[in-house]
């Protein structure tokens, strides 16, 4: 089986072929299957072809130049697939402010991926007709018509593509989590080290967290893990000290980061959940065998068990606190509990060969 995987969005600093691409790699690998990957810029090395994007497009953030990368990438990938005898395509940015561009005729069978970012907009219309539709709703019906299988991360957002592109194929693809470390057994840092994987954001309730950090009673180390960069954090709130590990551009030492803490703190937002979004960092910290402080927003993504995940709503920054505080005093036990529970559930529901297995089962590939 030979895989193509279109991430035009590799190497810009959103993180998203930390979060999904190089999983997706891993996964593959395991099943022997050949791999190609499609990118401006290159993916986490290993063995893997890379195709540059030709012409070389700046590695920019603004819309416009996201737009242009991804425009030139699809066409590129779609050229390449039909001449190299590729089986699968992989979209990995299914995105309406990307403009959701077509494949060439010609291209092999396809999965377009949409993380959080295909949710049903209707502003105060609840139903609507094709006339009144938003205009990317046209589009998915042009990319469903040539065939490609729409997929989403969420139950809620794969219902939410199928209420849009009624009749065209839609696929649940829950994350994968595919690399392979032993889950954390070091000692408990002096004071914890606590991680925030992935970008200071405040759907991933950052400000939440600043305000809950000056209520602490406990010291602390806030371990921020991504390679995006910020000018204007603290080095300290209250008895916490804030880090920040840069240096994670390769899956693996992302991984490696995170199994290096005791604890991961995630206090996604509501306006996470309303996104429809995909958390791959919980999924990672309960595959390093981390216990987990979380937002509510993350309740479908993880194993209900209260020794493991303390579930609360960031919007309490005393509750957020409390729950932070609960999880130092008993992280000895804590920590026992998630070696064993968050390595099982992110095999059981989040293997990334079954995810590979399963598009191709829906794509009719044999």
């Amino acid at each position: 089986m030979h895989l193509l995987i279109v991430d035009s969005q590799a190497g810009t600093g959103t993180g998203h072929n930390l979060a999904f691409t190089g999983t997706i790699i891993d996964g593959a690998r395991r099943l022997g299957w050949q791999v190609t990957v499609v990118s401006p810029h290159p993916p986490a090395p290993g063995p893997l072809r890379w195709e540059p994007v030709p012409p070389a497009i700046a590695p920019g953030r603004s819309a416009r130049q996201a737009r242009a990368r991804h425009r030139a990438t699809i066409a590129f990938a779609g050229r390449l697939a039909a001449r190299t005898g590729v089986d699968l395509v992989l979209d990995t940015y299914l995105h309406p402010e990307l403009g959701l561009p077509r494949f060439p005729r010609g291209t092999p069978p396809r999965v377009r991926l949409a993380h959080h970012h295909l949710r049903l907009r209707t502003n105060r219309v609840r139903r609507w007709s094709r006339r009144w539709a938003p205009p990317h709703v046209h589009r998915l019906a042009r990319l469903a018509a040539d065939g490609d299988v729409l997929a989403a991360m969420t139950p809620e957002g794969a219902a939410s593509i199928a209420a849009q592109v009624p009749g065209g194929r839609t696929l649940l693809v829950p994350h994968p989590i595919a690399v392979e470390v032993a889950p954390s057994s070091h000692a408990v840092n002096d004071p914890p080290v606590l991680a925030f994987p992935g970008e200071p954001r405040a759907d991933k309730g950052w400000p939440e967290l600043l305000a809950a950090l000056r209520l602490l009673r406990h010291d602390v180390e806030l371990q921020i893990i991504s390679v995006a960069t910020s000018d204007d954090l603290p080095g300290s709130v209250g008895r916490a000290r804030i880090t920040w590990e840069r240096d994670v551009a390769d899956h693996r030492a992302f991984v490696a980061a995170l199994g290096a803490c005791d604890a991961a703190v995630l206090p996604h937002t509501a306006a996470f959940a309303r996104r429809g979004g995909a958390s791959s960092t919980v999924l990672e910290a309960f595959a390093a065998g981390l216990p987990v402080v979380a937002g509510i927003a993350l309740r479908p993504s993880v194993p209900d068990d209260p020794e493991v995940v303390r579930l609360v709503d960031p919007a309490d920054a005393a509750a957020l606190a409390a729950a932070i505080d609960d999880l130092v005093e008993h992280l000895g036990a804590a920590r026992a509990a998630a070696r064993t529970i968050g390595p099982d559930h992110v095999a059981t529901h989040h293997d990334a060969t079954a995810t590979l297995q399963r598009m191709v089962d829906a794509l009719g590939i044999r």
